[in-house]
């Protein structure tokens, strides 16, 4: 196997503030330090993190050690850093590459691949860089038809709850998100996603501060919580460079956190929110979706990074 490592020449600023010539090579497996061709030294890159001081200055800890790198190259290393650091919160990888201009490239419509099914712009494919093949579920999809489901007025009914020893007056009605700790979120996720008869499921334990679970191999579902330890954000990050299948499936999850963090929500106004964000459910494109809209008190964002090749979709209360 050949690992590809991206080599970046650049001023480091050490704790004690001497400025020193580098070379800082990023691999998938590691971070490696020269000077004047001597090797510094190497440190495993799942210990390093990193984040962003200015415009053209990065911060990098290097197994606790905090020093600066100010690049010759700020937009290729910082699309590297974003990809590669992945000990680094999301918030900090998305900052590093946030105001990195993408280069003007000339758009070939007839070298683009039509997918079979509705159209989806996947212009610009990269490898899933957010863990998502962390933990490989085997999830089947039902294309269309789940995405119908899960838009539709009445969830699809599948094995039915038992409720043993509850009168159906005295059940619960359902309670948002933002009102629940992680271990009941995932009780509630989990209950809508099989009434809509979806296999996207949270299968790990959720805990309180931060959390990341895998829902599928290109989904992934992030979140924080409040200092009462209620659910206080929730991301869903999806890679379009799937198939149809994972596409569908994508928006399949959008619409179970939608109805997870109000349920209150009709069919049309999930679809009313998508579209308020740009996306069309009918004939969707994942790529380049730039959006934001309120409903209810609760905020939705939609947002692709080319970089990342991943949509977030990050939805919480109004300040």
């Amino acid at each position: 196997m050949i690992v590809v490592a991206d080599r970046f020449s650049g001023k480091l600023t050490l704790p004690e503030q001497d400025v020193v010539a580098v070379d800082l090579e990023i691999s998938p497996d590691a971070l490696t330090l020269r000077a004047d061709s001597v090797l510094i030294g190497t440190w495993p890159i799942k210990y390093c993190r990193v984040s962003k001081l200015d415009a053209s200055t990065y911060r990098i800890s290097v197994d606790g050690e905090v020093v600066s790198f100010e690049p010759d190259d700020t937009r290729q290393f910082a699309i590297v850093a974003a990809q590669r650091f992945k000990a680094s919160s999301l918030a900090d990888r998305i900052n590093v590459v946030r105001t990195v201009d993408a280069p003007a490239e000339d758009q070939d419509e007839e070298e683009s691949v039509a997918k079979a099914g509705p159209p989806v712009d996947l212009s610009v494919l990269k490898s899933p860089i957010l863990g998502v093949l962390a933990v490989v579920v085997v999830v089947v999809f039902a294309g269309v038809w789940l995405v119908n489901a899960v838009f539709a007025d009445e969830p699809v009914t599948t094995t039915p709850v038992s409720l043993e020893g509850t009168s159906p007056s005295a059940a619960v009605p359902p309670t948002s998100a933002f009102d629940l700790e992680p271990s009941l979120l995932v009780v509630e996720w989990n209950r809508v996603a099989r009434e809509f008869g979806s296999d996207l499921l949270i299968r790990d334990a959720l805990p309180r501060g931060s959390f990341d679970t895998q829902l599928a191999p290109l989904i992934s579902l992030q979140g924080t919580t409040d200092d009462e330890g209620d659910v206080r954000s929730l991301v869903v990050v999806a890679d379009p460079s799937g198939d149809v299948d994972s596409d569908q499936a994508t928006i399949a999850t959008w619409g179970i956190a939608l109805t997870v963090a109000d349920p209150s929500l009709t069919e049309r106004d999930r679809r009313d929110i998508l579209a308020e964000m740009g996306l069309d459910v009918r004939f969707p494109q994942l790529g380049g979706l730039d959006g934001e809209t309120t409903r209810n008190g609760i905020r939705y964002t939609m947002k692709f990074f080319e970089s990342f090749s991943s949509v977030l979709l990050t939805i919480a209360p109004e300040a």
